[in-house]
């Protein structure tokens, strides 16, 4: 009989082990090395044990094994380290799309047909993308359909069209395109709602196989949120000064220098940036 566990937001269900251990996989790790740790943990895991538990015996294990993929497999987790304000977000976030070839504005004021609008980000490429960039500090909250329904009538006044379902560079507006992004999950309404109606939604898990994770380790842009060497204090000081993924602290060479035990930081940062660190 399957072992119960309670999730984050107090549902059970049942354990199953194939599930940790695609997670695992998704983070780096080989096939041998996921399979080892997912069945060592469903071997051991009592009843009721809680996900968050069950999370945190799986990280000491790869921490152990193979430091650089425990702070990938750190990554859901660590985006939630961004708030409260969210802010730290949305600058990652359009760090996210700069690295995409976008160039990326935040906190912008556009002028739409009726009123004026701040968008979050600001994305221009080969198509402009105006965002509303929502940041949850809990995990089991989803962005739900009121959310997209105030993304869809705001942006409707952005593409200069108030009845007509959004499409790409067939309108006059100051946009081609709107977006809401999220650390966490939709709820199916919001999500059959962007669908009927065009506006992309990007989140934890979704789309399936285009969603936010899939973003951040196809660009190794990893978030600072993932350094177990950065405090929590010094993490705050460092969003401060614009400074939200790895390779950005990388770069500022003054920033990165006055950390205590700049060598381990240093090193946990590369790891997080480049393909290698990746098996």
């Amino acid at each position: 009989m399957a072992k119960k566990v309670v999730k984050r937001n107090g549902v059970v269900v049942d354990f199953n082990q194939q599930t940790l251990e695609r997670s695992l996989a998704r983070s780096g790790a080989s096939k041998d090395l996921a399979g080892t740790i997912a069945e060592e943990i469903g071997s051991t895991i009592n009843d009721g044990e809680s996900t968050g538990a069950i999370y945190r015996k799986a990280f000491e294990m790869l921490n152990k094994r193979a430091r650089h993929i425990a702070m990938r497999y750190s990554l859901k987790r660590a985006l939630f380290r961004f708030g409260p304000t969210g802010f730290p977000f949305e600058k990652f976030i359009a760090e996210l799309f700069r690295k995409k070839g976008y160039a990326t504005q935040t906190n912008i004021h556009l002028k739409g047909r009726c009123i004026n609008h701040e968008v979050d980000v600001l994305a221009i490429g080969k198509e402009r993308i105006a965002m509303e960039v929502k940041f949850h500090n809990e995990m089991h909250t989803r962005s739900d359909v009121k959310s997209i329904l105030y993304v869809k009538a705001r942006f409707d006044d952005l593409l200069g069209r108030t009845n007509a379902p959004l499409s790409f560079r067939k309108n006059k507006g100051v946009v081609d395109k709107c977006m809401f992004v999220t650390n966490t999950k939709f709820t199916k309404n919001a999500l059959d709602y962007a669908s009927c109606t065009g506006v992309t939604v990007l989140g934890w898990g979704y789309p399936p196989h285009k969603n936010l994770q899939t973003y951040i380790q196809e660009s190794d842009l990893h978030p600072i949120t993932c350094l177990s060497t950065v405090p929590s204090a010094l993490m705050r000081d460092l969003f401060s000064k614009g400074v939200v993924t790895c390779k950005g602290l990388l770069e500022q060479e003054s920033i990165l220098h006055a950390l205590p035990d700049v060598d381990s930081v240093i090193s946990e940062a590369e790891m997080l940036c480049t393909p290698s660190g990746r098996q």
